[in-house]
C-alpha cells in the first residue's frame, strides 16, 4: 500500500508543482482530461471487460453505487439544513459530499492496490452507477439548487455518446471473439498511460488559492465523502453478504475523493464553486490518509 501511495502522491504532486512553477498551463488538466476520456480510458475499459471473469452478481455494484448516491443526496441535504446552506452554497455541498471521483481517481487506486479483477468491478460500479447517477440525479440537484436547467434529451445524448460506456458496451458484446494479439499489443499499452495521465491531470486541478474558504461545510463534505459513505457501504455489503472483492471495490470505490465533474457543474449551474473546489482539495490530500486505513481494514484477497 505504501508504493502506490508514494506513487500516486509523486504524479499528483508533480501535477501541483509544474502548474505552479508554470512550465505547464491551467488549460493543461483540461487536455489531459480529453486525451484520458476519448484515448486511453476506451482501451483499458474494453480489454478488463473482455478479459475478465464476469458473473451475474457484478451488478450489485451498481447496485451499491446508486445506494452510496442516495445515502450521499440525503446526507448532504440533512447536512446543509444543519449548517444553514441554501441554494447555491447547498447545491455545491450536496455534490461535494455526494459524488466520488470514482473513475480518473478510483480505477488507477483499485488496480495498484487489488489487480485486474478488483478494476472490472470497480469499472461496473462507475460506468453503470456512478456515472449514470452524476449524470442524472446530480444534474437534476445542481439545476434545481442553482441557476438554469438542462433538457432530459441532453443529458440522454451525453450519455449515449460517452466513450467508456461504449468501451463497456464493446467489450461485453466481443467477449466470445478472439482478439488479434497484434491489438491487444496495441491496445495495453495505450490503456496503461491512463493512470499517469489522470494522476498528473488531478494535480493539475487542484486549486490552493482559496484554501480556508467554507471551513465548516468543507470540512462536513470531507467527513461524509471519506468516512460516512464507505463505512455506509462497508455495512451494507456485509448485511447482503457480499463476496470479499465486491466488498472491497465497493468501500475503496464509496471512499473516493470528490469528483473533478463537480466543478463543471457547479460552473454550469452557476453553483458556489469555491466550496467544490475546496472540497476536491481536501478530500483528495485526505484521502491519501483514509484510504490505506480503508485498505487495512478491509484485508488483502
Amino acid at each position: 500500500m505504501g508504493e502506490v501511495v508514494a506513487f500516486v502522491v509523486l504524479l499528483v504532486g508533480a501535477g501541483w508543482a509544474l502548474r505552479r512553477v508554470r512550465l505547464v498551463r491551467v488549460e493543461a488538466a483540461k487536455d489531459l482530461n480529453q486525451i484520458v476520456f476519448y484515448l486511453t480510458l476506451p482501451p483499458l475499459i474494453f480489454l478488463a471487460l473482455h478479459r475478465g471473469e464476469l458473473a451475474w452478481d457484478m451488478l450489485a455494484m451498481p447496485g451499491l453505487a446508486w445506494g452510496v448516491t442516495v445515502a450521499g443526496l440525503g446526507l448532504g441535504w440533512l447536512g446543509a439544513r444543519l449548517l444553514g446552506l441554501r441554494g447555491k452554497l447547498a447545491g455545491a455541498f450536496i455534490l461535494a459530499l455526494t459524488f466520488g471521483n470514482t473513475t480518473y481517481f478510483g480505477y488507477p487506486v483499485i488496480t495498484e492496490l487489488y489487480g485486474e479483477r478488483h478494476l472490472t468491478l470497480a469499472i461496473f460500479y462507475d460506468l453503470l452507477g456512478a456515472t449514470l447517477a452524476v449524470n442524472t440525479l446530480g444534474v437534476s440537484v445542481a439545476a434545481a439548487l442553482g441557476s438554469g436547467a438542462i433538457a432530459p434529451q441532453v443529458i440522454a445524448k451525453k450519455l449515449a455518446t460517452f466513450p467508456p460506456i461504449w468501451a463497456l458496451a464493446l467489450g461485453l458484446a466481443l467477449r466470445p471473439v478472439a482478439l488479434p494479439e497484434a491489438l491487444v499489443g496495441l491496445l495495453e499499452p495505450v490503456g496503461a498511460l491512463t493512470t499517469p495521465l489522470m494522476m498528473l491531470s488531478i494535480g493539475l486541478s487542484l486549486e490552493l488559492r482559496h484554501w480556508r474558504s467554507h471551513g465548516k461545510p468543507v470540512m462536513a463534505a470531507v467527513a461524509g465523502r471519506l468516512l460516512v459513505l464507505p463505512a455506509l457501504t462497508w455495512g451494507v455489503a456485509v448485511a447482503l453478504g457480499l463476496p470479499t472483492d465486491f466488498t472491497q471495490a465497493a468501500v475503496m470505490q464509496a471512499g473516493m475523493p470528490t469528483m473533478l465533474y463537480s466543478f463543471t457543474l457547479a460552473l454550469l449551474f452557476d453553483l458556489d464553486t469555491r466550496l467544490v473546489l475546496n472540497a476536491i482539495l481536501y478530500t483528495t490530500v485526505l484521502s491519501f490518509l483514509t484510504l490505506p486505513v480503508w485498505f487495512q481494514l478491509l484485508g488483502a484477497t
